[in-house]
């Protein structure tokens, strides 16, 4: 009867500790998937929403109510505005001239592609807007002021039109550019004729942008020296009506306040401006601070969905050992008579369930980050109602914060393993040991 007595005793105590180890094992499994998935989405927000400052498109027009442009005509802004940005103490860090340009195809040995937005631009946007070159570089301010015709592009344009990025530059490629010219002969009229085919050389090839980045900010595949958009024989106009600048935390309104009153000094007349984050082609959306509040506020509910499951799983913590100590009271009771302290019998006591729940949370670890990318991929559907690629959220195998986890738990079974053994050690040897 004894006998059978303790193997009940024994049976319940090893499912009571393997019901522990599940326990801790789904609250550090949850805390490292939360974990995971936050650290991506604010490794999202930190480098391509917001990485080295906003960026945002300062224009030579003012906003109207309907989202459309009042142009100011002629265009104000020059090139020597650049400096009058830079120097205005309105949280500019960098900016460059930006020109979207209507080329209609390219010709690389005969063949014909369309390409997407193609942009007249000076040496500075590689800077401002972030880009890193695996092949090549970018070209430089003498091309610009010289007019050379030559062009940086994208990795994925480079392995389209040449097989890889290595062998792209240096190669050369013709553009229609789609511009209509006036061309006169001696006192003949006027003759209206579209411009002809201009052959550019690769600089060099950058590494290609998010896609988050491609259509947020609408950075191209195609980038050329902006003063390349004026046709042979016409004399060079220095018009500019957009920059792209990357600027400080500061609200835009004052941004914009600050620029309008600095070139409004340097040209002693009123300057239509409007500053906006984002792309050329989206006056004043504020897509991207939407995309921006929202993974962070997806990232804060991760994070506590992850802690909320695992404090549950700590009052488990606390049930399992409140019956452990209450089991093993008798065998305390005997080891303090020996001359074990009471202190001493709560350190053996948390000791072990301390280690049980490493156990558990080593194994919820790996089983966490095993299935990490599967939990970051189910992320798509949200990403992309806001416009944002998943695949955008990169990342290895293993993120550094998910070790907060295991650690965690570890800490909470020390914390809710210490109370119940201090009261159970507490306890006079005589009543212990009539158990």
């Amino acid at each position: 009867m004894e006998n059978e007595k303790k193997t009940k005793g024994s049976a319940r105590r090893k499912l009571r500790l393997g019901l522990l180890l599940a326990v801790v094992a789904v609250g550090t499994g949850s805390l490292a998937l939360s974990q995971r998935i936050a650290a991506r989405l604010d490794r999202l927000v930190a480098v391509a929403v917001d990485g080295g400052g906003r960026r945002v498109v300062i224009a030579n027009a003012n906003l109207r109510a309907d989202s459309s442009f009042d142009w100011q005509m002629p265009p104000t802004f020059t090139t020597d505005d650049l400096r009058t940005l830079l120097d205005a103490g309105a949280g500019v860090r960098n900016a460059s001239i930006v020109n979207e340009l209507p080329w209609r195809q390219i010709e690389v040995e005969g063949v014909a592609y369309r390409p997407g937005t193609v942009l007249g631009s000076d040496e500075r946007y590689p800077d401002v807007m972030g880009l890193s070159f695996v092949a090549g570089s970018f070209f430089s301010a003498q091309d610009v002021s010289s007019r050379a015709k030559t062009a940086a592009i994208s990795e994925r344009a480079a392995v389209i039109l040449y097989g890889d990025a290595a062998s792209a530059v240096g190669k050369s490629f013709r553009a229609d550019r789609n511009i209509f010219v006036i061309r006169r002969a001696g006192g003949a009229p006027s003759e209206r004729q579209e411009s002809s085919f201009d052959s550019y050389t690769i600089s060099g090839v950058y590494r290609d942008v998010t896609e988050f980045e491609r259509d947020a900010f609408d950075i191209p595949d195609y980038i050329i020296p902006y003063t390349t958009m004026f046709p042979e024989g016409m004399s060079r106009i220095p018009f500019v009506r957009t920059f792209a600048a990357r600027v400080d935390s500061r609200d835009l309104s004052q941004v914009e306040a600050g620029l309008r009153s600095s070139l409004a000094q340097a040209k002693d007349d009123e300057v239509k401006l409007t500053v906006w984050e984002g792309s050329l082609g989206f006056g004043g959306a504020t897509s991207v601070d939407r995309v921006r509040r929202s993974l962070k506020s997806l990232s804060l509910v991760a994070q506590l969905f992850g802690l909320a499951i695992l404090a549950v799983a700590s009052f488990g913590i606390v049930s399992a050992m409140m019956a452990e100590a209450a089991e093993r009271k008798r065998e305390f009771a005997i080891k303090r008579a020996l001359g074990l302290t009471a202190f001493g019998a709560a350190l053996e006591l948390c000791a072990g369930g301390v280690r049980l729940a490493a156990f558990g949370a080593l194994f919820g670890f790996a089983v966490a980050t095993a299935a990490g990318n599967a939990a970051v991929a189910s992320l798509s559907p949200f990403l992309e109602a806001l416009g944002v690629s998943g695949g955008d959220l990169g990342g290895g195998f293993l993120e550094p914060r998910t070790l907060l986890a295991p650690l965690s738990a570890v800490a909470f079974a020390a914390l809710f393993s210490l109370l119940p053994a201090l009261r159970s050690s507490s306890q006079a040897i005589a009543e212990g040991l009539n158990e």
